[in-house]
């Protein structure tokens, strides 16, 4: 599984770089695509961020779970479909970025400004 792999890495340049890798206990990371990070902003927003991210990394097994699938499994009622906002505000914030956008996300986004 490349979450274990890239967990091995990380402890392997932890030791190399002379730091204890039992920093991973007081100060965990997780790693989601864009499609999650855009579910988690959602849940984040009804649940709160401690809620949520403790949840994730205070157990080992969790720990190494996607995003997706911890959301899933532990948020479904907080956990939409993903939504248009980040493309309907993201020249706002970030105008250099060009925003590709396909039929089915255009579609919604126009019905969403409709109601």
């Amino acid at each position: 599984m490349i979450i274990d792999e890239l967990n091995a890495r990380v402890v392997a340049h932890l030791r190399s770089a002379g730091l204890d890798p039992s920093l991973l206990d007081d100060m965990p990371y997780s790693i989601c695509s864009i499609a999650d990070f855009e579910r988690l902003t959602q849940v984040v927003s009804a649940a709160g961020v401690n809620e949520v991210m403790s949840k994730k990394t205070n157990s080992a097994e969790f720990r190494m779970w996607t995003i997706g699938a911890f959301l899933t499994n532990h948020f479904q009622t907080n956990s939409h479909a993903p939504s248009t906002s980040f493309l309907k505000h993201s020249k706002k914030y970030y105008p250099a970025i060009p925003t590709v956008v396909g039929p089915a996300a255009k579609r919604r986004m126009r019905l969403s400004s409709v109601g």
